[in-house]
């Protein structure tokens, strides 16, 4: 039985077309015209109360590399924002932790130094006259020298007291009042 099969096969082979040598190579096709890439327009839009993007693609028909307005539609999508979720379940609270340990005492701080006695402060150490007496009734600008080391002015339009002010100066330079153009500088030592 195995020989008949085997005689059948060879049979049914050799009655089928035999390969025939390789015929000579075609002409070569004409040159195949070249494609166009495609490019993407990006705009954004607002649909209903949604923020979206419009997505265009187009065949670069001027071969640019960017969409310009000669370029041919191809296809197109819409890209939304989805809408807000819901509030999720609040937490629940975490366990208080527990007290920490007392923390060591700090080392004394240093003493103070001693305070201005109140009586002192304000205290007059000198009387001055910047500038010498104008008038044979008096001075007419009087600077006091305090001891907490300010000087308070007193000053007036005139030797008779005319318009008088007091003032706290601070260091610099000055002209008196009173138009006799006399010049001092604080401090006065």
């Amino acid at each position: 039985m195995k020989v008949i099969i085997l005689a059948l096969l060879i049979i049914l082979t050799s009655c089928g077309r035999r390969p025939g040598l390789p015929g000579a190579e075609g002409a070569k096709g004409d040159a195949g015209q070249d494609g166009y890439s495609l490019v993407v327009d990006v705009v954004a839009q607002t649909v209903g109360s949604v923020d979206c993007n419009r997505t265009d693609i187009f065949q670069d028909k001027d071969r640019n590399g960017f969409y310009s307005s000669g370029d041919t539609y191809q296809n197109g999508f819409l890209t939304c924002d989805g809408a807000i979720g819901a509030q999720g379940v609040a937490g629940t609270n975490g366990q208080d932790g527990n007290d920490g340990a007392d923390g060591e005492d700090g080392q004394d701080g240093e003493d103070g130094i001693d305070g201005i006695n109140a009586n002192t402060t304000y205290q007059i150490l000198s009387i001055i006259d910047p500038c010498g007496p104008q008038h044979a009734q008096g001075y007419d600008e009087v600077i006091l020298k305090l001891g907490n080391g300010q000087y308070l002015a007193s000053f007036s339009d005139d030797a008779n007291g005319k318009n008088t002010r007091f003032g706290i100066l601070p260091n610099g330079n000055y002209v008196t009042t009173d138009g006799t153009g006399c010049h001092f500088s604080l401090p006065i030592l």
